[in-house]
């Protein structure tokens, strides 16, 4: 298998895609076992991270801008990245 079998797609989407028959599985493959709402009673659902952490080292006079931007300096970064980042697509 290789990185450009892999994708990510929602539940629903999946649901869908066998549904309208586009996934790729032997005939007699079994459905699987129901796990029963047992399994499930202590399931936690962990959303992908919307933000990616990271570290750096700034001048000064650079820390000293974002910090005149607002109370969060590191929001302020993240919005000069973001337009920088939507401006170059």
């Amino acid at each position: 298998m290789t990185d450009n079998d892999l994708r990510r797609v929602s539940l629903d989407a999946l649901r869908a895609m066998d549904e309208a028959g586009d996934l790729r599985r032997p005939a007699d493959a079994p459905d699987g076992e129901d796990l029963g709402d047992d399994f499930w009673k202590d399931a936690v659902l962990h959303p992908p991270p919307t933000r990616n952490s990271v570290s750096i080292t700034l001048s000064p006079a650079a820390m000293e801008f974002f910090e005149r931007q607002g109370a969060d300096p590191a929001e302020a970064m993240a919005g000069v990245l973001e337009a920088r980042a939507a401006e170059n697509g």
